[in-house]
């Protein structure tokens, strides 16, 4: 057996267990289920875009995200749990931090993004899995982990608070919370087309219709401080178009808000999307996208 693998089941057998028995009828806090975020979104085929887009922003992103995680402390040997992890991208990045010694639990509330993340890190000893809701996390135990890291997973919950507040109960004493989420008022483009504040802000109006907050960057400290997080710093992280094409920039950024708009208006966003694509091709484009970085202590 490999260290990672040795290292996981000396927790799980000797220690207070980091994972709880599995509850099939757990409570679910998750989004509402007519979101386009929701479950039911990805069941088959047709989400493979959208899951290609959330491994395009994880790899682009990274470089800039890997940065945050080391200056808050992570190391080899150190255990994480990656709240909403998604297909996984992101909990391999965080394998390869942690090495073999430390010890990455992916948790996921969608069962095909779930099987996705197990599939990619097979090869991880280190890397566990669970099919759990991050707003209710009966599988994990109390005073389980050193970090936690959640990126872009609050602003689709219609209470987030109760995420905060699972993740207060899983981390050690002295652990820490990492947050990585959106604020839309840090988005720009030029040249801007016109349509593009109404865009965004009809986006954001659906997002509120599912229960979720477009602009939810900024609130995220005092978030945290309400669920009892101290030591709590917070900084604003860009990312641009500086090493990608515009299309990319325009995909990971902002092609999915059509899904938000109300079906009234999608005819209009697809044509204001399509002009704003083809002006980035015609001449020079720049493009500037904001994410609030949030780190949270839990108290000793």
């Amino acid at each position: 057996m490999q260290i990672g693998a040795f290292w996981f089941n000396l927790l799980y057998i000797e220690m207070a267990p980091i994972f709880g028995p599995t509850h099939t009828n757990r409570k679910s806090f998750s989004m509402s289920s007519s979101s386009p975020y929701s479950s039911e979104q990805f069941v088959n085929d047709e989400a493979d875009n959208e899951i290609s887009r959330l491994e395009d922003q994880a790899r682009v992103r990274w470089p800039q995200e890997v940065v945050v995680l080391r200056n808050a402390g992570l190391q080899a040997g150190n255990s994480i749990a990656d709240i909403g992890c998604g297909p996984g991208i992101i909990t391999e990045f965080l394998a390869k931090e942690v090495e073999e010694s430390g010890l990455v639990l992916g948790i996921e509330n969608n069962e095909k993004l779930c099987n996705l993340a197990k599939t990619r890190n097979a090869s991880y000893n280190q890397v566990q899995i669970i099919n759990n809701d991050a707003c209710g996390l009966t599988d994990v135990k109390d005073n389980s982990f050193d970090f936690a890291y959640t990126r872009f997973v609050l602003q689709h919950l219609p209470d987030p608070n109760k995420l905060l507040t699972e993740a207060i109960r899983i981390l050690k004493p002295g652990g820490k919370l990492i947050v990585m989420d959106v604020d839309d008022s840090l988005f720009h483009i030029t040249p801007y087309h016109e349509g593009m504040t109404q865009f965004l802000f009809e986006a954001s109006k659906g997002q509120n219709k599912y229960g979720g907050d477009r602009y939810i960057g900024h609130k995220i400290p005092c978030m945290m401080f309400d669920a009892g997080f101290t030591e709590i710093h917070a900084s604003v992280y860009t990312f641009t178009s500086k090493n990608i094409t515009p299309n990319q920039f325009l995909d990971i950024t902002t092609k999915f808000k059509l899904e938000l708009l109300d079906p009234a208006l999608k005819d209009w966003g697809e044509n204001m999307l399509n002009e704003v694509y083809r002006k980035s091709q015609e001449g020079a484009f720049f493009g500037s996208a904001g994410v609030y970085c949030v780190v949270g202590e839990k108290a000793l």
